[in-house]
């Protein structure tokens, strides 16, 4: 179900949400949670939440206190039991059982690092989770962590083509704000602008002036890119 769930979706926190419920379902769990990591916020975020709500903030990885901060740092899967409060054990309730598992992926050449944590807590009969619930957990992690990077590609592909579009758009823009030569029957003239890149700080004008004469202005903004074509086209 996980494998069918992770090939028809790209949308990872739809498909996260639909494997948190399977696992909590297949482990008579209360709450799954998944998070994961961002590179550019260095922080853990989450993804998928199923059943009562619990944290939502991001979590650091250099937090001492959450577990899933340390099972990310760590890199390793903590089963263990959460105590009861006064007032939970005077109600005759006992902790509850958690299982956390960090989310890693491994790449066709080089280590495999961590990307996430896998959260499961309580179970409905009050028992503990197992070591076999930590294997399965720990299967479905995997599939999990290779979505997630495949969802992180995805992503960072289609940000590089809606980059070079954007790009192609401002190159069409610059050289439409140059003059044609062509407008100018007095004088016999050209213009080439070459961009060292798509866009560059090189340009030409052409004025009309009285007694059948043609101005020119030749400027060149320092270095190229996208910054020296903005003080182009303000110049």
């Amino acid at each position: 179900s996980i494998s069918e769930t992770l090939g028809t979706t790209l949308d990872l926190v739809d498909g996260a949400h639909k494997i948190l419920a399977e696992v909590r379902d297949v482990m008579g769990a209360k709450q799954g949670s998944i998070w994961v990591y961002r590179y550019g916020t260095d922080s853990l975020h989450l993804a998928a939440e199923v059943g009562d709500d619990g944290r939502g903030l991001p979590v650091t990885p250099d937090e001492p206190d959450p577990i899933t901060a340390m099972v990310f740092r760590q890199g390793r899967s903590i089963i263990a039991t959460r105590l009861a409060t006064p007032s939970e054990r005077d109600a005759g309730e006992m902790g509850d059982s958690f299982l956390s598992v960090p989310i890693r992926y491994s790449p066709g050449q080089g280590g495999s690092r961590t990307v996430g944590v896998i959260n499961m807590i309580g179970r409905r009969d009050g028992s503990r989770f197992s070591s076999a619930n930590q294997r399965l957990l720990s299967a479905i992690a995997s599939q999990v962590g290779a979505a997630i990077e495949n969802s992180r590609l995805v992503r960072k592909t289609l940000s590089r083509e809606r980059m070079a579009r954007e790009m192609e758009l401002a190159h069409d823009l610059q050289m439409k704000l140059l003059p044609d030569p062509a407008n100018f029957a007095a004088a016999e003239a050209a213009g080439r602008v070459v961009p060292t890149e798509q866009v560059g700080g090189d340009f030409y004008q052409l004025f009309q002036l009285s007694g059948g004469r043609v101005g020119v202005m030749l400027g060149d903004v320092s270095l190229h890119g996208f910054p020296s074509a903005l003080i182009m086209t303000l110049a």
